[in-house]
């Protein structure tokens, strides 16, 4: 299954290429994991409080 975000506001890439999309859709409020190996996945679900950006701290785990 492909997963697809509803209203894209945030990418962030990590070391290992897997790239995270924040969707900004109330209601559906969501990060997704897109993987390199093509799987795809929700990194974070919708009790988030709408992510509008992402970034990597300076010891790895991402931060919305």
């Amino acid at each position: 299954m492909f997963c697809a975000p509803a209203s894209p506001t945030g990418v962030a890439i990590d070391l290992e290429g897997n790239v995270y999309v924040a969707s900004d859709k109330p209601g559906g409020y969501s990060i997704l994991k897109f993987s390199t190996d093509g799987s795809n996945s929700i990194f974070a679900h919708p009790s988030l409080k709408g992510p509008p950006s992402l970034f990597f701290d300076r010891s790895g785990p991402l931060d919305p």
